[in-house]
């Protein structure tokens, strides 16, 4: 998973740079018909050469609906989805999973959209800003495949929290701080590390608080996925509307909303953790 959630980041550092030469050579409207060509036909191809792995308890329990009537198919479908989603909402690790998941979805992604704009406001030479936002992608490659594969062998939760923390701190302290582009490049690479941890880590997640036999991990991914795609909607307009608000321009409370959110969800992702196993050095 860490290796398929790396791509994100490979495309987060070709496209921001092709997109900028596209649009110098070609103007916006070619330069985004060739970039939505590209994507297409990656898009193709890979759903093209993507398989699922059959189950066998999943197979036998749908040969046993496909022996039934109709009407009774339709019953045991609809029973089978509220059963898990029944499950799923009254099971407290999965729900502070979730909470937490929302509140660094919240912020999450606000570095991300801003720290372009955020770098135009602090420099004085000709740097191309686009540079800063491939960095921070190029460490979400790292960020991506290291941690997820610790993870088996040290946990899962165990790597979550402290990437959702240390994505959070970055901000609150390196981004907070960053009066010129060294240190914001040095923020980039660290955020974009252990931001790109959390995303490939969220997933091991949740199947750690499911059941294979009930065949609940589709329905969990899903759902969780469903909530956090709000506040990831949101964070960003209210992160414009607190930068539009301040007098001077200022990025503090941009910055103080993204690194406190995301701690937020931290806090609630340890809880979880503690729900799962109330000690502290165990393997979960």
């Amino acid at each position: 998973m860490g290796i398929v959630a790396a791509g994100s980041s490979v495309g987060g550092v070709i496209y921001p740079i092709m997109l900028q030469k596209l649009f110098a050579w070609h103007g916006f409207r070619d330069g985004i018909l060739i970039c939505g060509l590209s994507s297409a036909l990656m898009c193709i191809f890979s759903s093209m050469i993507v398989t699922a792995a059959p189950r066998p308890q999943r197979a036998a329990k749908q040969q046993q609906v496909q022996n039934c009537s109709p009407l009774c198919k339709s019953g045991t479908n609809q029973t089978s989805r509220f059963s898990d989603l029944k499950l799923a909402i009254t099971d407290m690790r999965y729900l502070l999973l979730v909470v937490g998941s929302g509140f660094v979805a919240l912020g999450l992604f606000i570095p991300i959209f801003y720290i372009i704009s955020y770098a135009h406001y602090i420099s004085t030479t000709s740097f191309n800003p686009y540079y800063v936002l491939a960095i921070l992608n190029a460490g979400g490659i790292f960020g991506r495949i290291a941690p997820a594969y610790l993870s088996d062998s040290l946990g899962h939760f165990n790597l979550l929290f402290p990437s959702a923390l240390f994505s959070g701190l970055s901000c609150v302290t390196l981004w907070l701080g960053a009066k010129n582009l060294q240190v914001l490049l040095a923020f980039a690479a660290v955020y974009g590390f252990w931001s790109g941890a959390f995303v490939s880590l969220i997933a091991p997640c949740v199947v750690r608080v499911s059941s294979f036999e009930r065949g609940d991990v589709g329905t969990r991914i899903g759902l969780l996925y469903s909530v956090i795609s709000v506040p990831s909607l949101v964070g960003n307009p209210i992160a414009g509307a607190l930068l539009s608000h301040d007098p001077n321009g200022s990025y503090t409370g941009t910055i103080i909303f993204a690194g406190a959110t995301v701690m937020l969800g931290s806090v609630f992702i340890f809880m979880a953790k503690c729900a799962i196993e109330r000690k502290i050095l165990a393997r979960v």
